[in-house]
């Protein structure tokens, strides 16, 4: 904060010392908002959860994303599995935002169906 004391701006010292404390707290909330901590013990229960998983299920999965157009899956992708923001993935395929949810919302639709379509009572017993 010192380092840059000649690019400081009027007589105000403190004013000017909280607006890069401000600047910071944001800058830093921002970061983490986009890249949160993730904890071991939540990764280890994640990967049990996934190990157990009924492969029939992840074979319908497959399937339904499948059946999707590709720029359709990988709008989908993006947003919902990647986390990506509509701004984000429509300047990373060079479409306007319009056509991002307009995709996504058609992508969401056709794989409900899918999965509507492919129905199968699962024999599992709940946990």
């Amino acid at each position: 904060m010192l380092a840059r004391r000649a690019q400081r701006r009027g007589a105000n010292l403190r004013a000017w010392a909280f607006t890069i404390m401000t600047n910071l707290y944001r800058t830093r909330h921002r970061h983490r908002s986009l890249h949160p901590e993730v904890e071991f013990e939540e990764v280890l229960s994640l990967v049990a959860e996934q190990e157990n998983a009924d492969p029939l299920e992840r074979l319908r999965l497959k399937r339904a994303l499948d059946r999707l157009s590709a720029e359709n899956r990988s709008v989908l992708m993006l947003v919902v599995i990647e986390g990506y923001r509509y701004q984000d993935v429509a300047d990373l395929m060079a479409i306007p935002i319009g056509t991002v949810m307009a995709r996504l919302s058609r992508a969401r639709r056709q794989f409900a169906e899918a999965m509507k379509d492919d129905n199968v009572i699962s024999l599992r017993r709940p946990k």
